[in-house]
């Protein structure tokens, strides 16, 4: 029968780390639970001193999340799931510093959890039964720093949709492309068919694939794989070595799996092409306007308020170096705002829909920032203008025109 001795605070962090992936569906409880593990310890990996290690996993069958801890004292090996939110709740409303006790019941159909003045009962779920992703060999392995991965995928998440009938499209893609000698970068690509999210970065080392290796060199994650990457990097992105740090990423024919300050990440690939994304950004554009960007967000958000609910567009008015920006809705109610952009050009008026520019505008840092698009152009190209003492950005955005 398992059993085992725990400080609250060094159990309630690594679950509540992981717990964010349980499953929600109803016809398969146990995704609901976590799986907890005990074996013996490796002492040349990362915990030290400790005999025994306790696995904890969470899974909804795409994702599953893994963390581990270094138990102490009397303990017995053995493995038991038990639903994850309830015992977060629980260990979470218990005082501080205090000590829990863990045993499985002998009939192995329920737990006792207890501390010096607690005591709670809970049920459990056949641990054998529990669905772990099979990790297959990995084809290759990327090499990025921390805080890059982090800045890529939080300044292009947004644009995933939640739903889309376009399989691909529901996830980010991470693209190796291979075009200053043999350096190789790495380009990540989000969409929904009516906006693009553009960033790239250098990899740390280079790529190396195997020689058989016949694949693609791209990978698509599930948008949840993805939340849960973004919100791992987050939490520990206050720590400046851990950002100095190089996250390796090992990507096999169906599926992915990292590690982030000590919790690994598994997740199935979505098994699909991705389209060509740089097929639709503007070139060689005529129109180019460069304005401020925190005014350009606040004027947008201010006229939204009337936009139309059914486009949510506002219209950009540009004549000579003003921007005027518009928007009316169904009850004839109109807001106009004026702002004052740097250009040199023809006169124009295209409309966008507000959201999209503002989400663009909320994901930069530059001070300022410039929109490009061509004559004939159905779409907008959005990227930073570096400032002095301001890093250099690569990521670029592009939004389509809305036709009034």
């Amino acid at each position: 029968m398992m059993k085992f001795r725990i400080q609250r605070e060094n159990f309630i962090k690594p679950l509540e780390q992981i717990s964010g992936s349980v499953g929600t569906n109803q016809k398969e409880p146990i995704t609901q639970n976590v799986l907890m593990k005990i074996v013996p310890n490796d002492p040349t990996g990362p915990i030290k001193d400790a005999e025994y290690k306790m696995f904890m996993i969470c899974t909804d069958t795409e994702i599953e999340l893994v963390s581990e801890v270094g138990l102490f004292g009397e303990v017995e090996q053995g493995a038991i799931t038990v639903e994850a939110k309830k015992l977060v709740t629980i260990i979470k409303s218990l005082p501080e510093g205090c000590f829990i006790y863990i045993e499985e019941a002998p009939d192995k159909k329920s737990i006792t959890l207890s501390t010096e003045r607690n005591k709670f009962s809970l049920s459990t779920l056949p641990a054998e039964q529990f669905p772990e992703i099979e990790i297959l060999a990995s084809s290759y392995s990327l090499k990025i720093k921390a805080s890059t991965l982090l800045e890529m995928m939080k300044t292009t998440s947004f644009a995933i949709p939640q739903e889309n009938y376009r399989v691909a499209l529901k996830g980010m893609c991470f693209n190796i492309r291979q075009d200053r000698g043999s350096k190789r970068d790495l380009d990540i690509y989000t969409s929904d068919a009516h906006r693009a999210n553009i960033q790239r970065a250098e990899l740390e080392e280079d790529c190396v694939f195997p020689e058989d290796f016949s694949g693609r060199c791209s990978f698509i994650l599930p948008k949840k794989t993805v939340s849960e990457v973004i919100r791992l990097l987050n939490e520990f992105s206050k720590d400046k070595a851990f950002l100095d740090s190089v996250i390796e990423l090992f990507i096999g024919r169906t599926c992915f799996r990292t590690e982030i300050n000590g919790v690994t990440v598994i997740s199935c690939l979505i098994d699909s092409d991705y389209p060509n994304i740089l097929m639709i950004v503007p070139n060689n554009c005529n129109r180019v306007l460069t304005l401020d960007r925190e005014s350009f967000k606040n004027s947008l958000e201010r006229v939204k308020i009337l936009c139309n609910t059914l486009n949510n567009a506002v219209e950009l008015i540009v004549v000579n170096s003003t921007i005027t920006i518009k928007a009316k809705n169904s009850l004839h109610e109109e807001a106009v705002e004026h702002i004052i952009a740097e250009y040199e050009g023809d006169d124009f008026s295209l409309a966008y829909k507000a959201d999209y520019l503002i989400d663009i505008c909320k994901n930069m840092t530059a001070k300022k920032i410039k929109i490009s698009m061509t004559t004939n152009s159905n779409s907008a190209k959005v990227e930073a203008v570096a400032g002095e003492g301001e890093p250099v950005s690569q990521a670029c955005y592009v939004v389509s025109r809305i036709v009034l």
